[in-house]
């Protein structure tokens, strides 16, 4: 087993972190309000930037390694969007928000032409949320446009002549096969056109509180919440970038103490996190309490995949059925070995869930064995009678 290897020697508590594209270098921040990276092979630390106001949020990078795109807060305490240069070379951050509220959790497109974000507003502005406030998901494009990508007679032929889905709302038609995965191109910054080049994408009634970005750069999963009782419930939905094609993916478990429920409803975010989704843009992976899930994005219900601690819940695909016909429990594993195997289940392959996976396996040995031993005690009391 390979010594771990002690990367930084700063007396400060170290926040968020995120690996370059290429894997050389880590950028983070840490307790004294100032954000770095380090170079992985000869432990090399260089400050990008700091604040006087508060925290940095965690860098995220731009699909090409050369921009960093982060929140920090001003001297009106409220947050914006950064860009910096990765490099180092231009150590001026760009501001890319300008308004009079709290932006952050920002995240580039797969593609790396959009900037993606949340904008907590203080009073309404499209949607209601926790008191007053409006969470919603916003976008900026990077690069300087040459048409009006909100206009429809501007867009390209190619996008005008999908088969529609509806007319944007829940339900609206049958949900569009997510497309390609784009390929990350270098992005090249129109610092001056931002401001102009803002757009809300989402405009739920309730708060947004996470999200995810499809690789085909056009599709946003994320997860709001819906009233269920004296409670809420976690709802997750898929909406185009350009605010077109809202669709209900699907609904988290039920408020603590409704129908045997361990807590998946409550106000922030109900338990629904670590949103993944597959390379080919077809499966949604995330974890509610101690379940890791997948669903398909354009329909069906979510299916359960195993997680350290707690019970594991079956999905209909591997329950063994009591009535009709039975799946062996050896089955039922070889099927989850398969999905691991075939890159279908790619969240298991992080350190803590492969623990999980162990756990489902012994589960399912568990199940064979108390089987065979019943089948074999009931064989000895028939020898026994004869």
């Amino acid at each position: 087993m390979a010594r771990p290897q002690k990367l930084t020697d700063i007396d400060a508590l170290k926040a968020g972190f995120n690996w370059s594209p290429d894997s050389k270098e880590i950028a983070f921040t840490a307790s004294d309000s100032k954000m770095r990276k380090v170079n992985v092979a000869t432990k090399a630390v260089s400050e990008l930037d700091s604040t006087r106001y508060g925290n940095i949020s965690t860098p995220e990078w731009s699909p090409d390694g050369k921009w960093l795109a982060y929140s920090k807060s001003d001297a009106s305490r409220t947050s914006d969007i950064y860009i910096l240069d990765s490099t180092g070379t231009d150590k001026t951050p760009h501001k890319v928000t300008f308004d009079s509220y709290n932006d952050g959790n920002p995240r580039f497109g797969p593609d790396g032409r959009k900037l993606f974000f949340v904008r907590s507003e203080a009073t309404g502005g499209g949607g209601g949320g926790i008191g007053n406030a409006s969470v919603q998901i916003y976008s900026v494009w990077l690069e300087k446009l040459d048409r009006d990508p909100d206009d429809p007679e501007e867009r390209p032929d190619a996008e005008a002549a999908q088969a529609p889905a509806g007319d944007g709302t829940e339900g609206a038609g049958p949900p569009r096969r997510p497309a390609a995965p784009r390929p990350p191109h270098e992005t090249k910054m129109d610092w001056a056109g931002m401001k102009h080049r803002t757009r809300q994408v989402t405009r739920m009634p309730f708060p947004v509180f996470n999200y995810t970005i499809a690789p085909d750069s056009r599709t946003i999963v994320f997860v709001t919440t819906e009233p269920a009782g004296a409670g809420s419930t976690p709802i997750v939905y898929s909406i185009q970038e350009d605010g077109r094609r809202l669709t209900r993916v699907t609904a988290g478990g039920p408020p603590a103490g409704e129908a045997g429920g361990g807590g998946g409803g409550g106000g922030f975010g109900g338990g629904i996190s670590d949103l993944i989704i597959s390379r080919d843009g077809r499966t949604l992976f995330f974890s509610e309490r101690n379940g890791i899930y997948s669903v398909a994005l354009g329909g069906g219900a979510a299916t359960t995949a195993p997680a350290a601690g707690g019970d594991w819940r079956a999905p209909p695909s591997y329950q063994l059925q009591r009535a009709g016909k039975h799946r062996s429990a050896g089955r039922m594993g070889r099927d989850v070995r398969r999905r691991v195997a075939h890159d279908e289940i790619p969240l298991l392959r992080s350190g803590h869930a492969w623990h999980g996976l162990g756990r489902c396996q012994s589960q399912v040995r568990t199940a064979g064995q108390r089987r065979r031993r019943s089948s074999g005690v009931a064989e000895h009391h028939q020898r026994d009678d004869r």
